[in-house]
């Protein structure tokens, strides 16, 4: 600020050895001899401090004195104060993929104007951050850290957004930041039945589906079905590590003995994931048969008489028998039962 002093000899006898002091700006000077009605210019300047851009102006006050007159004059010079704060918010991690992971931030509010702010507030909702700047000057930045635990919810969500802020007075900021979360989603199934073996036509074969949430996501609406059993239903959701049981049931058909097994397969599947489980049930099979020869006479008594048999081939075992080799030798008989049904007889 540059400031000009005009001392002027407003009597009617010259003055000698006029001083003239500004404190403010270090002024300190004699006029030698001033005639009256005559003036002396003296200029003189002060550099501005911080306190003074905070204090909103430089009040000045000069003064000349000689003898037992002392006159004095002030100049206020207004500063331009322009307030103004940034702030910033960086996560020390890139990503995530746990629950209980902690997100790292620091934040850093750094004052951009010209002016000292005093009070600044500070405050992260997401990791409940509320403190206060006591004072920060002009260029000035305060790195305050801060952290926050991941949970279920932010995985799901596949990131976790957060904003914060610095209030002072009429000057609101705010920073955010987003930090991704790794989605691994992932199942599995596994099928086991009740039953180790069956035998009959009408056995109940009882199996447990146990499919699992192996990733880190919670699942959405899982189709889960096994053709065999018919079964065809849907988990609504399913968090991670948490598994559901389903029960499901096959009646077991001639088919199943005759083939000596039943083999089954369950699947369940989400998105692009499908996984499937395998199960095999063995059946006891236990082939037997009876045969009966009856013949229509009782008796005969020439040659030529002729003697009419019956032949009876049962299936007394609980699988089905193919190509059943009947031969007599007396009559001449040979022949063969393509297939013959357990419990079911051949004349």
């Amino acid at each position: 600020l540059n400031y000009t002093i005009v001392v002027t000899n407003t009597g009617n006898v010259t003055l000698s050895n006029v001083s003239v002091t500004d404190p403010l700006t270090g002024l300190n000077t004699t006029i030698a001899s001033l005639a009256p009605a005559a003036s002396q210019s003296i200029p003189t300047s002060y550099t501005i401090t911080q306190s003074d851009i905070d204090a909103g102006k430089v009040d000045n006050t000069a003064s000349a004195a000689v003898g037992t007159v002392n006159v004095s004059a002030s100049e206020s010079v207004s500063a331009t104060q322009s307030p103004a704060l940034s702030i910033t918010k960086t996560a020390t991690e890139s990503t995530f993929a746990a629950v209980g992971d902690v997100l790292n931030y620091t934040i850093v509010v750094t004052n951009t104007g010209n002016v000292t702010l005093s009070n600044v507030a500070v405050s992260d909702p997401l990791t409940g951050l509320n403190t206060t700047i006591a004072s920060l000057a002009p260029a000035a930045s305060q790195s305050i850290p801060t952290s926050y635990t991941v949970t279920q919810a932010d995985i799901d969500a596949g990131k976790v957004d957060n904003t914060a802020s610095a209030v002072v007075g009429t000057v609101n900021v705010t920073a955010s930041e987003s930090v991704s979360a790794t989605k691994s989603p992932a199942l599995s199934i596994t099928k086991t039945a009740a039953e180790s073996t069956f035998a009959a036509v009408g056995d109940i074969l009882n199996y447990t589906i146990v499919v699992t949430n192996t990733g880190n996501v919670t699942l959405s609406n899982i189709a889960v079905s096994d053709p065999l059993t018919g079964l065809n239903t849907s988990i609504p959701s399913l968090a991670p590590l948490a598994s559901e049981s389903i029960l499901t049931s096959y009646t077991v058909t001639q088919s199943d003995i005759d083939a000596g097994k039943v083999d089954n397969t369950a699947s369940a599947a989400v998105g692009a994931i499908n996984v499937s489980a395998f199960e095999s049930v063995t059946a006891t099979q236990s082939p037997a048969l009876s045969i009966t020869k009856t013949a229509t006479e009782s008796t005969f008594e020439a040659v030529g008489d002729v003697l009419n048999y019956t032949i009876v081939v049962t299936n007394t075992g609980n699988v089905t028998l193919s190509n059943v080799a009947v031969s007599d030798p007396l009559t001449g008989l040979n022949t063969t039962i393509a297939s013959l049904a357990p419990a079911a007889s051949q004349s």
